[in-house]
């Protein structure tokens, strides 16, 4: 399992790397690996707002279905399909 230093590891499973004024997101191999091999996800629109501890989306993996949480408030610039 791999744990870069230069990202910050909110709540959920979720890690952040600020990268000038923007954020990105992600999750993280811990997660990733509980999960097992991941089938769908539901990810936000670009130009969406997130609002910290609500739902953005899901990871949908063969064991289960867990939701996404904003670990901050922001709007959506561009989603990695």
């Amino acid at each position: 399992m791999v744990t870069p230093t230069e990202l910050f590891y909110p709540k959920d499973y979720i890690w952040i790397k600020v990268e000038d004024n923007r954020v990105r997101l992600g999750i993280t191999d811990f997660a990733q690996t509980t999960l097992g091999e991941i089938v769908f996800l539901d990810l936000p629109e670009e130009g969406n707002s997130l609002t910290i501890n609500n739902s953005f989306g899901d990871v949908e993996s063969i064991k289960t279905t867990s939701d996404l949480i904003a670990p901050l408030n922001g709007q959506i610039l561009k989603v990695n399909t």
